[in-house]
């Protein structure tokens, strides 16, 4: 048993959720892949997902399930590339940027 499997399974026994032993290793291949932390955190949120559908343990499809739901680092960054330029906080920063120089059109608040 690797140490990832090992952690992920310490941490189900300590959130008693009881996965599949093919949901075992599809959060083992995501703790590898992503970051452990990450995988860590989406044991519980599984466990609501598998509930829902009234199931005793967490499957496979429960974890690919949550895992659409948020997003690790290397994918968030990767959505923020592809985001670059239509992002609302962008239009912000240059619609202060204006604000401070005067206003485009020179319509600063009087004090």
């Amino acid at each position: 048993m690797s140490k990832l499997t090992t952690d992920c399974t310490c941490r189900c026994e300590e959130e008693d959720v009881t996965l599949t032993p093919d949901a075992l290793n599809v959060l083992t291949s995501m703790a590898g892949s992503t970051t452990l932390r990450y995988a860590l955190n989406l044991i519980s949120c599984a466990q609501m997902v598998s509930r829902k559908r009234k199931a005793e343990n967490v499957g496979v499809e429960d974890l690919r399930r949550v895992y659409t739901y948020f997003m690790d680092e290397k994918r968030s960054v990767q959505w923020l590339k592809e985001q670059q330029g239509s992002l609302v906080f962008e239009e912000i920063a240059a619609s202060s940027g204006d604000a401070e120089n005067g206003g485009a059109a020179g319509d600063a608040m009087e004090t």
